[in-house]
């Protein structure tokens, strides 16, 4: 059996100006604060969000910003109400942005519970340099490292914001060379 796994475009998806796309998102969105965490995809409760909502408690400082929508989207507002603005949902973004928005960011969090494949937001994050915390579900255990990112354990918010701590700093050149 040869498995093929899905591919990025590294042209589109890599490394650029940060000061350029932090003040263009910025201006589109919002301030930014010294530890920025993305996660991007369907707002559903497969997803795990709500654990990377709940890691906040664990992380002294940071925002997350939730990008996408879904069926999960009005308890998860509710949920980040306690909070007070360290949680902001940008809905559905363009794809074309995502290169700035990913160049922006500090950590992209996929906190997964179940029913995840080859995740092609994971990907484009990685080809931006971004270091990636995952859960063991899908094809993240196959694609991730310790020179870019880390694998925690799923439903469990304090191991999501303990791998955040841990990854904040990989090398970004390195992640994308490696993707």
């Amino acid at each position: 059996v040869i498995v093929v796994p899905n591919g990025v475009d590294t042209n589109k998806f890599r490394p650029i100006n940060r000061r350029k796309a932090i003040d263009w998102f910025e201006q589109k969105f919002c301030e930014l604060d010294d530890l920025n965490i993305i996660y991007v995809g369907r707002l559903s409760e497969e997803k795990g969000i709500v654990y990377l909502i709940e890691s906040l408690k664990h992380l002294d400082e940071g925002k997350l910003f939730l990008a996408g929508k879904g069926p999960q989207e009005m308890l998860l507002r509710k949920i980040a109400e306690k909070f007070e603005r360290r949680v902001i949902f940008l809905g559905k973004v363009r794809h074309n942005d995502l290169p700035l928005i990913h160049n922006t960011m500090d950590v992209f969090v996929l906190p997964s519970i179940g029913m995840e494949g080859f995740s092609n937001s994971m990907l484009e994050a990685l080809a931006c340099g971004l270091p990636v915390v995952a859960t063991p579900v899908g094809a993240a255990p196959e694609v991730i490292n310790p020179e870019i990112g880390t694998i925690v354990e799923p439903k469990n918010a304090r191991a999501i914001a303990d791998g955040i701590k841990k990854v904040r700093d990989l090398n970004r050149k390195r992640i994308h060379s490696i993707i």
